[in-house]
């Protein structure tokens, strides 16, 4: 490493993180609140602090500084000063060593130590204590690095809505059984290339894998006590950083940029789950990691009135403040690397309401939609929303915006129930929709056709189509019901043209499809995922429909009209 400087060059505020440029590396993070930031230099081992330098500029609340001659490899943290005033919502302690929310990749584990809090752990003041312990050698260090990648003739599959089935896998559950794989490999992204892995997914048949967060996450100490490991990784450590457990070698970040060219060179796009909506610091009395203790008033939503406390629309002890520019810059920021470094295709945004949430509470045309729709990086790929959480009007299932689907828990449910072969009462169908209540009467014998008919027809919402993906997800499912002929067939499609409502039918007609739905929808090409046994097209009797379960125990779905088991 060359000499270091006594003091670091003004540099610029933009880009934000750290960046090499060829002759040196630009340092440039946010904070409002912060008096001074330190940039605090590490030994190739990340154990010993070797310099500890003042960022020298703050141009527009950024603090920036340029070190010259460093080169990628260079470990680094930040320390921040300011008020502790957790009364006042501000957590400064420059003891405790912060990762870049910016950091690209991770050296070492946090290992878990009571000088990771700004306050004593334990003291009867709780978070109103002052801990002046020193975190660093706790905490990982963050790594500049070069991103420099050889893409080839790599292009993205752009596989339309109509035709997309996803396959949603966590990298290490995917392969860690794989016998046939390197034990090395198992659990890897190195693994998801293999040409046995890629061959697998194409066999079944999907477009797309939707891999479970892979962002840096954090083993919360309450499992690390017991024994356990967090699994799931829905607790961002980095918003830019892979997940080192899922490389070979920490360092090999390019296995994952591997992975996604086979993939795409197979015709199989990329999803990430991610998860913005609040990171692995947790509540007022967690650990000051990285966005607590760079401007925790400004990183988190506090509770008006009460800003010691923070906001909970996650369940998880925090929530991300989308609302504010500099925050928003960082999620954007976040999303554009994955696509332009990563080449991934789409993401799954966990928790999707609080993205949307403003000061009045959800609301589609908020800050991150409006920010995401019109960016010519982001627009273009998939977006899915899972469409609550657990704050205030957080179910918004059918509320986004133009452009995002999003997961429905009552179509995946109904269409669950319908495949077991289940009937609901009248009154669950009449919270349902329509046309899954038209699939269960078609298919289960034993409801009641008149109550039927009363669900159907008691709603006056859409059957078929909607031109408007706030009223429907382009998410959803186009389902297309042969009655006549015994024979169900579900297919993927956009929606297109007015909302039309089924028509009122007679007391024990069969609920009619709409003729106008070759009319108002693009054509489709069903493919058949069910087919029951054909039978003859004709109408049950009214009795038929109130006879039990069929006496060969199979889900009615699956023998209406066989005769082998005399249904």
């Amino acid at each position: 490493m060359p000499p270091i400087p006594d003091r670091l060059a003004p540099g610029r505020p933009d880009p934000m993180g750290a960046t090499w440029d060829g002759l040196g590396v630009n340092f440039a993070v946010f904070s409002a609140h912060a008096e001074r930031i330190d940039l605090c230099l590490f030994d190739r081992g990340g154990r010993r602090e070797i310099a500890r330098l003042a960022l020298p500029e703050c141009t527009d609340e950024v603090w920036h500084g340029y070190l010259p001659e460093a080169r990628p490899g260079l470990l680094y943290g930040y320390r921040a000063h300011g008020p502790y005033e957790p009364r006042h919502g501000h957590r400064f302690n420059p003891h405790k060593l912060l990762l870049d929310p910016y950091v690209r990749q991770l050296h070492g584990e946090l290992r878990w130590s009571d000088a990771l809090f700004g306050y004593r752990v334990g003291a009867q003041r709780a978070d109103l204590s002052f801990d002046r312990r020193d975190s660093a050698p706790a905490m990982p260090k963050c790594v500049v690095v070069d991103d420099s990648f050889n893409w080839g003739d790599d292009r993205p599959p752009a596989v339309p809505w109509d035709r997309t089935v996803i396959y949603e896998a966590h990298v290490r559950g995917l392969t860690m059984r794989r016998d046939d794989l390197s034990p090395r490999e198992r659990g890897t992204f190195a693994a998801l290339a293999d040409p046995r892995i890629v061959g697998h997914l194409q066999a079944l048949g999907v477009t797309a894998i939707e891999l479970l967060p892979i962002h840096a996450f954090l083993q919360d100490r309450f499992l690390v006590e017991k024994g356990l490991r967090n699994y799931w990784g829905y607790s961002t450590l980095a918003f830019f950083a892979p997940e080192p457990r899922y490389l070979i070698e920490p360092w090999m970040r390019n296995e994952l940029k591997v992975a996604v060219r086979r993939l795409h060179a197979a015709g199989i796009e990329v999803i990430l789950d991610v998860v913005y909506n609040h990171t692995c610091e947790g509540g007022a009395l967690g650990p000051t990691l990285s966005w607590r203790g760079l401007d925790n008033a400004s990183y988190y939503r506090l509770v008006s009135g009460d800003e010691r406390q923070l906001v909970n629309d996650s369940g998880t002890g925090n929530t991300v403040n989308l609302p504010h520019p500099r925050v928003l810059q960082m999620v954007m920021d976040s999303l554009r690397y994955w696509v332009g470094t990563y080449h991934v295709d789409g993401f799954r945004f966990d928790l999707g309401t609080i993205l949307g949430r403003e000061a009045a509470g959800f609301d589609p045309g908020s800050g991150f939609f409006d920010a995401v729709r019109q960016d010519p990086i982001l627009s273009p790929v998939k977006l899915i929303s899972e469409a609550w959480d657990i704050g205030p009007g957080g179910y918004q299932v059918g509320n986004h915006p133009p452009g995002f689907a999003e997961w429905n828990d009552r179509f995946r449910d109904d269409m669950r129930m319908f495949w077991r072969g289940v009937c609901s009462s009248a009154a669950s169908m009449r919270r349902t929709s329509p046309m899954i209540a038209a699939l269960r009467w078609a298919s289960c014998s034993t409801c009641p056709r008149e109550e039927l008919i009363l669900a159907l027809t008691s709603r006056s919402s859409a059957f078929t189509c909607s031109s408007s993906p706030r009223s429907m997800s382009s998410a959803s499912s186009l389902l297309l019901l042969r009655v006549s002929t015994c024979v169900l067939a579900m297919s993927v499609a956009p929606f297109s043209g007015p909302i039309r409502s089924i028509p009122q039918g007679r007391p024990g007609d069969r609920p009619p499809i709409s003729s106008e739905l070759a009319a108002t929808c693009p054509p489709v090409s069903p493919r058949p995922v069910f087919a029951s046994t054909p039978c003859p097209a004709t109408e049950p009797s009214r009795a038929a429909a109130r006879r039990p379960p069929p006496a060969c125990g199979r889900p009615r779905p699956a023998c209406v009209g066989s005769r082998s088991c005399g249904s």
